[in-house]
């Protein structure tokens, strides 16, 4: 379900940057119901209209071609691949545990089926490993990426306890003490930020992007629930009036709360990297904080 759902995205995506107007959501309703039609997903970017024709579809008089397949790389085509983004404790995913796991965009998975989704994953070889460390209040302090994980975790001793936190197994991972070691960890800013990885232009590098998006995992907007990595990467302070691209001045707004903040008479404010102070045109006040990860 989680690779069918990436997937639709996916279309949609390509669709969009073949030139289909609408919304996201609205490309991904348009390209479910194509699907369930029994229509190849390749028509889905291969009949658009043509600006400078100003027709739908290929021209009447050209020869008839074979019906494209679907979409894959190739010149003026993206490449088609779905990507899923689940998050879970450590423990959880050595059996340690049965605290619940976390897939971005479509919410709460039981430690089960996270086990189930983080072992496919780790059979993919283009998986990247994120090694995110929680504070007292489980918000994030650092993180740190690998390109190849610790291998598969061993098997639980015998069923899980029906209540109560699970012990630690007899026969602990052979290699998670010297995979952790091998992890480079970046402290994430927090209160007063010192600006080390300010960028100098606009956009922000791919890896502050990556840990704005580990600090804040959705919609920085009082209960938006989009994943960051489909939203804009907004300058609270905006960047022609002398806004920082860093840390304490970036956060992810889905497109409809980019434009809200742009508003008359709305406010926001970063008093705190990754902590978003709205201000309403009424007056009211609302504050979002960097993300609770599972413990």
């Amino acid at each position: 379900m989680l690779a069918a759902d990436a997937n639709l995205t996916s279309l949609a995506e390509a669709m969009r940057s073949a030139g289909a107007e609408g919304t996201l959501d609205e490309l991904r309703a348009r390209a479910y119901l194509h699907l369930l039609s029994g229509q190849p997903a390749g028509t889905l970017t291969g009949a658009l209209v043509d600006p400078e024709q100003g027709q739908s579809g290929p021209d009447p008089s050209a020869p008839t071609a074979p019906t494209p397949g679907p979409p894959g790389p190739g010149p003026g085509r993206p490449a088609m691949r779905g990507t899923i983004h689940l998050t879970l404790p450590l423990a959880t995913w050595l059996g340690w545990s049965q605290a619940p796991g976390e897939a971005a965009g479509y919410g709460p998975l039981d430690a089960s089926d996270s086990r189930a989704v983080a072992a496919m994953l780790a059979a993919h070889p283009a998986t990247t490993w994120c090694l995110t460390l929680t504070g007292p209040d489980a918000r994030p302090l650092a993180h740190g990426c690998a390109r190849a994980g610790p291998g598969p975790a061993p098997p639980r001793a015998g069923p899980p306890p029906r209540t109560g936190p699970s012990p630690p197994p007899a026969n602990p991972h052979p290699d998670l003490t010297g995979w952790l070691r091998r992890v480079r960890i970046t402290p994430l800013q927090t209160r007063e930020c010192t600006h080390p990885r300010e960028g100098r232009g606009y956009q922000p590098g791919p890896a502050l992007r990556h840990l704005i998006h580990i600090r804040n995992p959705t919609c920085t907007a009082p209960g938006c629930r989009r994943p960051a990595h489909r939203c804009d990467l907004d300058h609270t302070t905006p960047h022609h009036l002398g806004g920082r691209t860093c840390e304490c001045n970036l956060g992810p707004l889905c497109r409809r709360h980019h434009r809200c903040k742009q508003s008359e008479g709305w406010q926001l404010a970063q008093p705190e990297p990754g902590v978003l102070v709205w201000r309403t045109p009424a007056g009211r006040t609302y504050t979002t904080t960097p993300a609770e990860y599972p413990v």
